[in-house]
């Protein structure tokens, strides 16, 4: 992933919507994906076609959260978003979590804990937070958000948002922040997780492992923005996901989306003992279940 802190003087990168011409022209990733879809939906050209998947992560996961939030297409019901261990996420609001304290300073990501916690959300304080003039600029939030082909009401597209199909899903074995495990002494350095499923023969279930402390952190964004919305890219979506839930279902901005999220539309997914393992988490059992068994008698794309 490799991710830095974004500066707002410099062109949007690919995966916040960024034009992909060699000087910050052109079209961008998310016009790309909207022809894409536009011609799978075509029933002439393939009339069996019932359900899209769109699916990335890392980067990847970045990049379909932003679509899922500013694609042009309809909310439409056979188009599904998931959105795998992403760095950050962009927020409806300048609101970000409360991150609760921990115990023991090793254990700042526990997986356990982060699943049962019910965060609460507020704006965070100018004279402790080092980045309040940019944390909710555009890619962590939505201030000053343009996207190249002109649009700025950002708030439009909330509305849409909510009834989207959106499945987060979140590596309880990403819960790595290399800085922080090596200045406190967490950590001794193991092997990875991609060594371990690449020497595997028998199949993805055999490389699964218990081990969830890396020194490996596989790029995370640590940057004042990015550590304002968690610890680590599985806090990260737990927390983004009640956000999500909250901003929508609260009395605050109900008029924004003209009603609840329906049912199921947001929901979390954990696959549990993977870490920032791309071919881990998208051959679980958990992603298969929930992306294509679903649609066992359906042809998907």
């Amino acid at each position: 992933e490799n991710v830095t802190s974004h500066n707002a003087h410099s062109p949007l990168p690919w995966y916040w919507g960024g034009a992909t011409g060699p000087r910050g022209d052109g079209p961008t990733l998310f016009d790309a994906f909207d022809s894409m879809i536009t011609t799978l939906l075509d029933r002439v050209k393939y009339p069996n076609l019932e359900r899209i998947v769109v699916v990335g992560h890392s980067a990847g996961g970045q990049f379909v959260q932003r679509y899922a939030m500013f694609t042009s297409l309809p909310p439409i019901l056979s188009v599904h978003y998931y959105v795998a261990n992403p760095s950050s996420l962009m927020y409806l609001d300048s609101t970000r979590p409360v991150l609760y304290p921990t115990s023991h300073p090793c254990l700042f990501c526990h997986p356990e804990t982060i699943m049962q916690t019910r965060y609460t959300f507020r704006i965070p304080s100018p004279s402790t937070t080092p980045c309040f003039t940019s944390y909710n600029s555009y890619g962590y939030g939505i201030e000053s958000a343009t996207i190249s082909n002109g649009k700025e009401a950002i708030r439009d597209s909330l509305e849409m948002y909510a009834r989207r199909q959106v499945t987060y899903l979140a590596g309880s074995g990403d819960t790595c922040d290399h800085t922080k495990l090596i200045g406190l002494g967490c950590c001794k350095k193991d092997a990875s997780f991609e060594e371990s499923f690449e020497g595997k023969d028998n199949g993805f279930e055999a490389g699964r492992h218990e081990e969830r402390c890396h020194t490996d952190d596989k790029g995370l964004d640590k940057s004042c923005e990015a550590a304002l919305q968690g610890r680590c890219r599985f806090e990260r979506l737990h927390a983004y996901a009640q956000h999500v839930e909250m901003f929508f279902n609260g009395d605050v901005h109900q008029v924004v989306a003209e009603g609840k999220i329906p049912q199921g539309h947001h929901r979390v997914l954990v696959v549990d003992g993977v870490g920032h393992v791309g071919c881990g988490m998208l051959q679980s059992k958990e992603f298969a279940s929930a992306a294509l068994m679903q649609a066992s008698n359906k042809r998907t794309a």
